[in-house]
């Protein structure tokens, strides 16, 4: 979680099959916003109305300057993702995988934290769910 006082800050990048989370994402009490990214204006576009989010980018370039997010969740075309998540993890922005292998040790610091829920998107989102939690306990 970012140490500043504030949720967390997502751009969804890719929004193929990718652009439904979103709506996960939007939806989450220790997710500030979410931003979408994607090169086609038209997609891109649509999925912000659909989802109700003002912030986009056109590209993965401009997300990684912005200071004002803090992780990035690549969803874009496999033979893009390599060279992407090289360029996420040298940006200093935090990555789902980087959050599932940080719940893994901050579990046994922790006893507010369990697993997440079979609703969950995937596994990965269980470290925000539990850094929020562990930032909540010390208030």
């Amino acid at each position: 979680m970012p140490e500043n006082g504030h949720g967390l800050r997502i751009a969804l990048v890719g929004l193929g099959f990718g652009a439904e989370f979103a709506a996960i994402y939007r939806d989450r009490p220790d997710v500030d916003w979410v931003a979408l990214c994607d090169p086609n204006p038209e997609k891109l576009a649509a999925a912000c109305e659909r989802f109700g989010v003002t912030r986009r980018f056109a590209s993965l370039n401009g997300v990684l300057a912005s200071s004002e997010i803090d992780a990035v969740h690549l969803v874009t075309p496999i033979p893009l993702h390599s060279a992407q998540s090289v360029a996420v993890l040298n940006s200093g922005k935090l990555s789902p995988s980087q959050f599932a292998r940080l719940i893994k040790m901050n579990r046994a610091n922790t006893s507010s934290c369990s697993p997440p829920a079979p609703s969950s998107f995937t596994g990965e989102y269980g470290p925000w769910e539990c850094a929020h939690r562990r930032r909540e306990t010390r208030r």
